[in-house]
């Protein structure tokens, strides 16, 4: 807060440069992010890139487009996170190598993964890695391993290797933000790969760390959510319920809080599963299904189908329900 009011009287001075006033718009809009006003950051960005382009700064007109669809990503608008970093890479095509063509690159290879293009997000990857390594970027580097190593085409050796490297570049240069996303990806592999529950928590406490450091709702709440979801493996639902409560907490502090909002509805669905309350499972995991048709939402659509499916078998399994038409409906 005090960030954003310092940001708000330096862009009152008449004697900046149009290119100090980018920056500014630029702290603006991280100054509101770290407080959960999403739009505000949004507005604040879209400032600062009008006043790059003016310029025809490249460096900065590639950085803002990446962190614009970073905030619309936490927003969980994904296909709108990749059209952003198409027109900005489309906008610095012809620019020479740098830290922001870099995080572009990254940001878009991202991007690409969250809307099913594993086989795009791959190259594009590599080559944000090359020219990161290529101008020693340390902090672009550790921030693209992190993502390297959940996309499809590489091995499991490859995936643990890279996250691990992110993980220890991240936390020796005490790169909070890359640190936190490298352990919540290297728990994810971790499971997928070694089925190891414990090891994977130990990296989804530490990213809710980091997140907490940090002061950030969203990124504090995304590691939460992913240690949540380790309990349900081991049987915790007394952790889950009570964990609860400060995720919906974190969550009112975020302006548009999109996907957050529809992790804390699916564990509470999973949460009522787990008790054997399939109708109250069956319902929340209704209304799972709203946010990602309105952004079009493959990915997370298809979780929500497959889900509801789920709950709808279980409750026929015990007897407590005949009709399964439904089901065919919804798999189809």
């Amino acid at each position: 807060k005090e960030a954003e009011i310092k940001f708000q009287h330096a862009l009152e001075l008449i004697c900046c440069s149009e290119k100090q006033i980018a920056w500014l718009y630029s702290g603006l809009g991280e100054a509101y992010y770290r407080q959960g006003r999403l739009d505000d950051a949004l507005d604040a960005i879209r400032l600062g890139i009008e006043v790059y382009k003016s310029l025809q700064d490249d460096e900065g007109i590639a950085r803002l487009y990446a962190r614009m669809a970073r905030v619309v990503w936490y927003e969980g608008n994904l296909p709108q996170s990749l059209r952003i970093c198409l027109e900005g890479l489309e906008l610095v095509k012809n620019a020479p190598d740098s830290r922001e063509k870099a995080i572009l690159m990254h940001e878009t290879a991202r991007a690409y993964y969250f809307n099913r293009g594993s086989d795009k997000a791959l190259p594009l990857c590599r080559q944000a890695l090359a020219m990161a390594q290529k101008i020693n970027a340390t902090k672009e580097e550790a921030d693209v391993l992190a993502t390297l190593g959940i996309l499809a085409g590489i091995t499991p050796a490859e995936s643990l290797e890279v996250l691990r490297k992110s993980v220890e570049l991240a936390e020796a240069n005490e790169m909070l933000q890359v640190a936190m996303r490298a352990h919540i990806n290297l728990g994810d592999m971790i499971i997928n790969w070694l089925a190891d529950y414990n090891e994977a928590m130990e990296h989804f406490q530490r990213s809710t760390e980091l997140g907490r450091l940090r002061g950030v709702p969203n990124e504090e709440l995304l590691g939460i959510y992913n240690y949540v979801n380790c309990l349900f493996i081991t049987g915790e639902t007394g952790q889950i319920e009570a964990a609860l409560p400060h995720m919906e907490e974190l969550a009112e502090q975020i302006s548009n809080p999109g996907s957050m909002s529809l992790a804390i509805q699916f564990t509470k669905g999973r949460l009522m599963g787990a008790r054997g309350n399939w109708d109250g499972a069956i319902s929340s995991y209704r209304q799972c299904l709203d946010l990602p048709r309105q952004h079009k939402n493959l990915e997370s659509e298809i979780t929500a189908l497959d889900v509801l499916t789920w709950a709808i078998l279980e409750k026929n399994r015990w007897g407590e329900q005949d009709d399964l038409s439904e089901v065919d409906t919804l798999l189809q």
